[in-house]
């Protein structure tokens, strides 16, 4: 096992200027394309990458901003999103890190006013002008950090410090930074330090927390000087962007998106636990795993063997487990990237991150290395074309739109193999904290992080959707397809995505339900006792109509008549194309009553869609009524299926023939699924 103590420490210790420089030679050696300025290996916030396809050198300086200051556009999108969801604290950025020993109050207190006072961003909130969002910063001298106590009970700190992370920010008044000391002990605390998305992201976390560890050693030896001025301030740079990146200088750009992006599909359905709502609560969960020492290895072999990165590795992995739990083969995924390609932006707090969409095809069973080559080729494009700002993007696409789930993509996938940087105060050990402010942005966000030998996972869920079980699930799934794939590349996702024992011992338990009770009556026979029994009972409510047992059994028992007189004989299948209505169940029990097997067509489906089904199941007669009757008039069904109409007017009451016995081995339907639960 090779420590991360080489090539990773060498990048980490790279400038944003030569990792550029370096990326650019690695994809120019990988590609035919120009080399140019990409993506960090890894940043505070996921790791994957960040680049730009213009060199640096050629891009133009950034000067120092007059007059109102605009929003970038990714503050855009923020702004926006909060006008629709406002009062939630789901873009609130945060690090807990817990000090133990004797604590400088004033040192600490001093080092994080200090901070705000040399990161404008810090003290920026949003305020709208002539109906445009725009920056205001207020004035330094503002006290930070706030001390509350905490009972000294196991974990009394941390559910005060998630309560607080969780706490919402008001984008006008502010301030959008603070910090809270949780006091648990004399000496034992726990720091909180949280910002609004708006005004920083996790690259400014880290710079954040050096600093404050720099500014608090200073404070107590004493010194006075000032650190190094600021190259530049968050608000020079959003202006420089807005004024940079036109619709002239993206066009290339925006045409590799398009090409790229065209025809994706709008939503990644996953199997959920719960049906979508219409609008998001947000409310998330955490479910934390660990890739171990040797599958670690094994990642990093198999990179170097594909002359890929560990990040394309479990990407495609991710892609592959997320098809299996969808039932789709066209899997998009997003990708947050520093968008710190300029060394005078390394140093600065403020919100820079952007996100890639990559997209895979997963369709005709691929082997893992078919899919790594695309997901090698796919990320090299995207991290050549990163200028594009995800909000651009969106406006430029026009995907459609839902409140019930974002614009492209749903999940989000993350990789940091950056070390983490060592903490210290004098006198006070300090270590980072895991918390969980209970909220979520995406429906799911999974990121690693490398950690020493092993690999550290975490999966953010949407409680709307997932319970945390099926979280685990997800990533249970990955580690497997990982030990496969990384043990043999060649292997199939067919072969990667089979069910263990263990999984495929469950689902047979699940699909059987066992001999049916002694005695037990069939569907018709229960059927028939109900109307004996309950004649005037209501039976059906749909929309404004109701059928009691003794109506439905009359409706049933005169379709069965048309589709008999349509030539259905007892084994025979039935295509069912009706919308949800009270006839349904009519027609249900009418195919029943026939003895035959009835096969569902959705109206809303492709008209391919329905031509398949059609002509794979073979059925003698599909059941149509007034709203569906045109959609299967149009060469769907094949010639010589009878389309039985329940609502033609001419139709005779024939009683249904009588089915004298029921085989309990016989099909009672017969339905094509789309791959997610066949």
């Amino acid at each position: 096992m090779t420590k991360p103590t080489g090539r990773e420490h060498r990048l980490a210790r790279l400038t944003p200027e030569q990792r550029a420089a370096f990326e650019a030679r690695t994809r120019g050696r990988a590609t035919a394309a120009t080399p140019e300025p990409a993506a960090t290996t890894g940043s505070a916030a996921s790791g994957a990458t960040a680049g730009t396809p213009s060199e640096t050198g050629h891009r133009s300086a950034i000067t120092p901003a007059q007059g109102p200051l605009p929003l970038s556009f990714g503050q855009e999108r923020l702004w926006f999103l909060e006008q629709l969801t406002p009062g939630l604290g789901v873009h609130n950025e945060y690090v807990a890190l817990r000090l133990t020993g004797t604590l400088d109050l004033a040192a600490l207190d001093a080092a994080l006013n200090r901070l705000a006072d040399r990161h404008e961003a810090l003290r920026t909130v949003i305020e709208v002008a002539d109906g445009v969002p725009v920056q205001r910063v207020l004035p330094p001298g503002r006290s930070v950090l706030e001390t509350v106590e905490a009972d000294d009970t196991e974990g009394g700190d941390l559910a005060v410090a998630e309560r607080e992370a969780a706490r919402p920010f008001d984008l006008a008044q502010g301030p959008l930074f603070r910090a809270v000391l949780i006091r648990s002990a004399p000496d034992r605390a726990l720091l909180l330090v949280v910002n609004h998305h708006m005004v920083g992201d996790a690259w400014s976390r880290a710079v954040l927390v050096d600093e404050l560890c720099s500014g608090y050693r200073a404070e107590r030896e004493g010194e006075t000087a000032a650190p190094a001025p600021l190259p530049l301030r968050y608000g020079d740079w959003a202006a420089w962007q807005r004024r940079t990146l036109t619709d002239e200088h993206l066009a290339d750009h925006l045409t590799y998106w398009r090409d790229r992006l065209a025809g994706t599909p709008p939503l990644l359905d996953l199997v959920t636990d719960r049906p979508r709502p219409a609008v998001p609560t947000h409310k998330g969960g955490r479910t934390r795993f660990t890739l171990d020492a040797g599958l670690t290895e094994a990642v990093e072999r198999a990179a170097r063997t594909a002359r890929a990165t560990p990040f394309m590795v479990t990407l495609a992995a991710w892609q592959a487990v997320l098809m299996r739990h969808s039932g789709q083969e066209d899997i998009v995924v997003g990708v947050p990237t520093a968008g710190r390609d300029r060394p005078e932006l390394a140093s600065l707090a403020g919100m820079f991150v952007n996100s890639l969409v990559l997209r895979a095809d997963l369709s005709g069973d691929p082997t893992f290395e078919e899919l790594l080559a695309q997901v090698r080729e796919t990320s090299l494009g995207a991290f050549a074309h990163a200028e594009v700002p995800f909000e651009r993007l969106v406006r430029e696409l026009s995907p459609d739109r839902a409140l019930g789930h974002a614009p492209l993509y749903q999940v989000q996938f993350g990789y940091r193999n950056v070390p983490e940087r060592e903490l210290s105060l004098p006198g006070v050990r300090v270590e980072p904290v895991d918390l969980d402010n209970g909220l979520c942005r995406t429906d799911l966000s999974l990121e690693l992080a490398r950690s020493g030998e092993v690999t550290e996972g975490i999966c953010e869920f949407s409680r709307d959707l997932f319970d945390a079980t099926s979280a685990q699930t997800l990533t249970a799934a990955l580690e497997r397809v990982l030990r496969r794939a990384t043990a043999d590349p060649r292997l199939r996702l067919s072969e990667l995505l089979a069910l263990t024992p263990a999984e495929q011992a469950l689902l047979d338990a699940a699909g059987d339900g066992g001999p049916a009770p002694e005695g037990a009556p069939d569907v018709l026979t229960a059927f028939a006792e109900a109307v004996r029994t309950r004649p005037d009972a209501e039976a059906v409510v749909s929309g404004g109509t109701t059928l009691t047992f003794r109506a439905l059994d009359e409706r049933a028992r005169r379709i069965a008549g048309q589709l008999a007189a349509a030539g259905v004989r007892p084994g025979d299948r039935v295509g069912i194309g009706l919308r949800r209505c009270a006839d349904l169940p009519a027609a249900l029990l009418a195919v029943l009553m026939t003895g035959g097997a009835y096969v569902p067509l959705d109206p809303d489906y492709p008209a391919e869609r329905l031509r398949y089904v059609c002509g794979d199941a073979t059925p003698t007669a599909v059941l149509v009524h007034t709203p569906t009757r045109s959609a299967f008039a149009s060469g769907i069904v094949p010639e010589g299926v009878a389309l039985v109409d329940v609502d033609a007017a001419e139709t005779p009451a024939v009683t249904a023939p009588a089915v004298t016995a029921v085989d309990a081995e016989a099909p009672a339907y017969v339905i094509h699924t789309s791959g997610s639960t066949g």
